[in-house]
Parts: C-alpha cells; sequence; structure tokens
C-alpha cells in the first residue's frame, strides 16, 4: 500500500491521533507519506501527485476533508476522512468508528462507498473566480455569521461553540434573496440559505427533510424568518426526530444553485469561512465525487464495494 497523508496540525483539539493511526495501520513493505499544511491554500499542491498513491488520508476538519476530497476529485484513488476537526459533520454523517487503530482497521479492511459533493464557486474581493469543493454543506447568511463568531470560542468549548454563537446572533441580517434553481429563479427574503449534499448535521438531527447524499441532487433550505429565536422549535422537533415542520423553513432540490442577495451576505462552507468575499455564488453537484471509506458501524456498510486491488 502506497498512502498519502494530508494532515491540518492546527484544526481541532491538535492531538498526535494522527501518528497513532498511522503505527497502526502501517505494516511491511508499505509505503507512506505525511505532509502538513501551513494554510488552506497548500492542499492543491500537496495533492498533486495523488494518482500515484493507493488512498489518500484526510487528516483534520470538514474544511479539510472537503478541500482534499475536492483536490483528488479526478484523481481516481479513494480518501479516508481522518476526523480531528471541531464538529467532524462528514465523519460523523459516515457513522463509522473514529479511534485511530479503528480507522486503521477500517482501511485495511478496504469498504468503499461513494457520494455526491457540492463545489462552490464566487469572486473573491481581489476580482479574482475562486472554487471550493465541499461534503456536507454550505450557505450564505446566518449559517455563516455562526461560524464567524465562533471562532474565538472553539478552543475553550469546541462543538458547543456553534450553539453559543446561534444564540448570540438572534437577528441577523435580513435580505432580498434571489435564487436560481435550475433556470427556475425564486424571489424571497429571508436570512440564510443551505446548500446541503447530506440534509444531516449528524445522525439524529435531519436539518434538510428526505436528504441523500447519493441521489446526484443538492437540497437548498431557505430561511425565510427575520427572526433566529423563531427557528428554535422546528430545530427541537428536528433533534426529537420530527422533521423540520416550519412554514417560514422553504426547501428545493436542484443541480445547479445560484444567490444574488441585497446586501450581501457572507459565506461557508463545511464550517469554513470565506473570508475574501461575500455572495453572489454559485452551487453545482459533483455525482459521486468523492469515494471513502466506510466500517461495519456505518449504514453505508452493506451496499460498499471491496477495493478492486484486494485488502489495502
Amino acid at each position: 500500500m502506497r498512502a498519502l497523508v494530508i494532515h491540518n496540525p492546527a484544526s481541532g483539539p491538535r492531538t498526535g491521533d494522527v501518528f497513532s493511526f498511522v503505527r497502526s495501520a502501517l505494516q511491511p513493505r508499505d509505503e507512506l507519506v505525511l505532509r502538513a499544511t501551513a494554510s488552506a491554500g497548500d492542499i492543491p499542491g500537496l495533492c498533486g501527485d495523488a494518482a500515484d498513491f493507493d488512498v489518500v488520508v484526510a487528516s483534520g476538519g470538514d474544511g479539510t476533508v472537503s478541500r482534499v476530497a475536492h483536490a483528488v476529485r479526478d484523481a481516481n484513488v479513494p480518501v479516508l476522512a481522518f476526523p480531528s476537526g471541531t464538529a467532524n459533520l462528514f465523519a460523523n454523517n459516515l457513522g463509522c468508528a473514529t479511534e485511530p487503530a479503528a480507522l486503521a482497521a477500517t482501511l485495511r479492511d478496504g469498504r468503499l462507498a461513494t457520494f455526491d459533493m457540492g463545489e462552490i464557486e464566487y469572486v473573491t474581493t481581489a476580482g479574482e473566480r475562486a472554487r471550493e469543493g465541499f461534503l456536507t454543506m454550505a450557505g450564505a447568511g446566518f449559517d455563516a455569521n455562526i461560524m464567524i463568531d465562533s471562532q474565538e470560542l472553539k478552543p475553550m468549548f469546541s462543538q458547543l461553540s456553534y450553539y453559543l454563537s446561534a444564540f448570540n446572533n438572534p437577528h441577523p441580517t435580513y435580505s432580498r434573496l434571489t435564487l436560481t434553481l435550475d433556470g427556475e429563479r425564486v424571489d424571497t427574503h429571508g436570512i440564510c440559505v443551505l446548500v446541503g449534499v447530506w440534509g444531516m448535521a449528524n445522525p439524529n438531527f435531519e436539518l434538510i427533510p428526505g436528504s441523500s447524499p447519493q441521489d446526484g441532487l443538492l437540497d437548498v433550505e431557505i430561511l425565510e424568518t427575520s427572526n433566529a429565536t423563531r427557528l428554535i422549535p422546528a430545530v427541537i422537533g428536528s433533534l426529537l426526530g420530527q422533521g423540520v415542520n416550519d412554514p417560514e423553513i422553504k426547501v428545493h432540490h436542484a443541480r445547479e444553485i445560484t444567490l444574488a442577495c441585497d446586501p450581501e451576505l457572507p459565506m461557508q462552507f463545511d464550517g469554513e469561512v470565506i473570508e475574501n468575499a461575500t455572495t453572489p455564488f454559485t452551487i453545482r453537484v459533483i455525482p459521486g465525487g468523492i469515494t471513502t471509506f466506510v466500517d461495519a458501524l456505518s449504514p453505508f456498510y452493506a451496499d460498499a464495494r471491496p477495493l478492486p486491488w484486494g485488502q489495502a
């Protein structure tokens, strides 16, 4: 096995779990290359020779995993998500074990599942066109405000920082929203537009009803309320398994979405704030954009396929 490990040393609690994973995963005659990121912009270059490896391991938070997956999407190489960030929503949605030794066993078992990926395109404040991939959700407005305000809280409160930030933002910017969904225009107002590959914040918290990460569609949720506290009953209902049921939350499905806002809104993808741009954006689906490893705990394991070249 030849494995490329892309590790973000600044992610999450900054433990040495990835090195425990390496010790557990390596077997005689294996070759492993470990590359550490200094910034998010390093990742495409660090993954430039990914096609020469049997597997790419993405060690970090959701932003790191999605950037690695986007960088290697045409390299025909499976990606193992090693969750070492704050929320790790992609890994949580997969439902696999997350301990280093268990992830090493998942790699060796070599069972693969394929999921869609999203791609967000926007223009930076410098006038440059940029693209980023995401595996769970991207959006504009209230969700991006939460990500911005949670940055200082993360070192102390970890995942709780997102909830604290949400409750500290009861009146986010209320904007005129102009969406185009597969060519069909929708005009409305609201505080947030979420675009999801996965409609789940975690396996027990459904944000977007009826979502599937394998249907070739993106799920678009529009929060049309002007008061974020109005959403609390809907969130509680979702946590209790009752689904989202609120007349000010509208859900659409499309392969490509454009969004323009007045006033413009901040943006995020997979928990990463886009610091050098605001709306508008275009988001499109990349069907089957990531092939990743799953274990017997995952609801996707029964339909997973073995690696074509045998065990890793």
